[in-house]
């Protein structure tokens, strides 16, 4: 199987020498969270009413630690878990979970695409009596990485990865000025992968009893 990854932020991309400590894994199970948000505000003081709230991830993957791209080009690892996985921004989505040969893993990809919609939004922003509706979308690809970090000291050759990705719908829309942003569905894109959390829990992996 053939799969073009795609990152875009290179500090997230792009590491240089390994940072964390390997991890010897031989299957993975990925979870998505959203945490809920009664209300929505962002760090510039606008009151945001959401009506509609989409998004589409394209895969997750874990990635080797030798490799020497952090994550780029063509050949696809075998923890690699492909949707579209399509969530409406509430509640635990589990994604799935795949078993593999054992192999040393440091990180994990994260790419967001659709083949039609990759994010979709719309609702109102208001601030200081100024009410301002919006829609947003787009299909563009984006991806990162993401440090998998050394939680627990491995007893067992035999690992499983249960790892969660958290993204926090109360900070997707900070930095953002509704009165003058130019490319809205991009700024919440990267404010979801760029503020998005990675959870991690390792237990002996038995395979006789998934």
């Amino acid at each position: 199987m053939i799969l073009l990854l795609a990152c875009v932020d290179p500090t997230l991309m792009d590491s240089g020498s390994l940072a964390v400590e390997p991890l010897a894994l031989d299957g993975v199970e990925y979870t998505l969270e959203w945490t809920p948000r009664e209300t929505l505000e962002n760090d510039l003081g606008w009151s945001v009413e959401l009506t509609e709230a989409h998004l589409s991830d394209w895969s997750v993957a874990l990635v080797p630690c030798d490799l020497p791209s952090k994550g780029h080009g063509e050949e696809v690892d075998d923890s690699t878990l492909i949707g579209p996985f399509e969530s409406s921004m509430t509640g635990s989505w589990l994604l799935g979970a795949v078993d593999f040969d054992a192999g040393w893993y440091c990180q994990v990809h994260v790419l967001a695409a659709a083949e039609e919609e990759t994010l979709r939004v719309a609702g109102r922003a208001t601030r200081e009596g100024l009410s301002i509706p919006f829609e947003a979308s787009t299909d563009r690809a984006y991806g990162a990485l993401y440090d998998l970090g050394a939680v627990q000291q491995q007893a067992d050759p035999l690992t499983l990865a249960s790892l969660t990705l958290t993204r926090d719908v109360g900070t997707m829309f900070h930095g953002i000025d509704f009165g003058s942003e130019e490319d809205l569905a991009w700024a919440i894109l990267h404010n979801l992968y760029d503020r998005q959390e990675v959870g991690l829990r390792l237990s002996v992996h038995d395979h006789a009893h998934p």
